[in-house]
């Protein structure tokens, strides 16, 4: 989405769709993206069968980040079979991602 004011947010663009069947049941960003030399680059997460969760990454042009210039083929960070039980099962987090340097 894009905004000249922090209150008013009038239209959002669909950026991506599921593609992969790891994200068939949802596909979101997880953070804000951050700024490359070769473009946004955008941490996602993926739902796919079994409500079993994933972490991906797609890169947006640095110039219009509504085009999508890449994308993984595979998901970035799935958790193993032996590491899907928990308080909430099957899932990956990915809050208090923090980057102070990005190499390409």
């Amino acid at each position: 989405m894009f905004s000249d004011t922090v209150q008013d947010w009038p239209n959002a663009d669909l950026i991506e769709t599921p593609s992969a069947a790891w994200q068939l049941a949802r596909v979101g960003n997880c953070r804000s993206p951050l700024e490359t030399d070769r473009g946004w680059l955008v941490i996602t997460h993926g739902v796919g069968p079994f409500r079993v969760y994933t972490l991906s990454a797609i890169l947006l042009d640095i110039n219009d980040p509504r085009r999508v210039v890449g994308h993984l083929s595979e998901p970035l960070l799935a958790a193993p079979e032996a590491d899907r039980n928990g308080y909430v099962p099957n899932v990956v987090y990915s809050g208090g991602g923090a980057f102070s340097t990005v190499t390409i």
